[in-house]
């Protein structure tokens, strides 16, 4: 073989080689910027999430860093995706309808039970002042508290806790999200709302669907109303 050919050769091998390495091995983006944008501004929107803040967060946060690498190829696909343990990630359009119905303008706490991978208190930590988040499982804890680290989501604040709702103390929030199904809303939750506060949460039957529901307290008086019918895992 020529000389000169053989040089060639080696050298779009090793182009192709750090291409591959930097956008399918772990670079800054991984090459799914376009995919984010696609996600956020055309299904998304098409899907009726018009708030452009919401559809600016969702487009921000990198969702495959917080999904298994062999998961980062459907990461920006409208689907729920598998985490083990029987538990799975939503899919984007949920997260966004979650993020939409809070009617967050910026200066407010927001209070996510259940921490789990991090990617729900990823995109409301663009919609709020600060994102507070409990977790009972120290595995999900470590990893989330990682890749907030690494991405500098500096106004998240985390806690382990031993069980969901034993939060105590005298700290009102202004939003609350139950980040996983839950049979009924718990009694005790609707003290820690603010007043003219909004919860969410899934509620229903964790093997099959339930309805998403959002509380609004004004004069310490709630509403409640259906949002939409969904499929969450539970709150374990």
């Amino acid at each position: 073989m020529d000389t000169r050919i053989h040089f060639v050769i080696i050298i779009g091998f090793c182009f192709f080689t750090l291409f591959q390495a930097v956008v399918f091995a772990g670079g800054p983006d991984a090459g799914f910027e376009a995919l984010r944008e696609k996600l956020a501004y055309n299904h998304l929107h098409d899907k009726g999430i018009e708030n452009t803040k919401v559809l600016d967060a969702v487009y921000a946060v990198k969702r495959h860093l917080f999904l298994p690498r062999a998961l980062w190829s459907k990461a920006y696909e409208d689907i729920p995706l598998p985490l083990g343990k029987g538990y799975f990630i939503p899919e984007p359009s949920l997260t966004a309808l979650i993020a939409d119905k809070l009617l967050l303008e910026g200066n407010e706490s927001v209070l996510v039970i259940g921490t789990h991978e991090g990617y729900l208190c990823a995109v409301l930590s663009r919609l709020a002042k600060a994102v507070f988040t409990v977790e009972t499982d120290y595995a999900n804890f470590k990893q989330a508290a990682a890749v907030f680290s690494a991405q500098g989501y500096g106004n998240i604040r985390m806690r382990l806790i031993s069980r969901y709702f034993d939060l105590g103390g005298d700290i009102h929030f202004a939003r609350i999200v139950i980040n996983g199904c839950v049979p009924e809303i718990p009694s005790g939750l609707a003290g820690l709302l603010a007043e003219d506060g909004v919860l969410i949460a899934p509620v229903g039957d964790p093997a099959g669907f339930q309805k998403l529901i959002r509380i609004t307290k004004k004069e310490n008086k709630t509403e409640t109303r259906v949002l939409a019918t969904v499929m969450y895992p539970p709150l374990e």
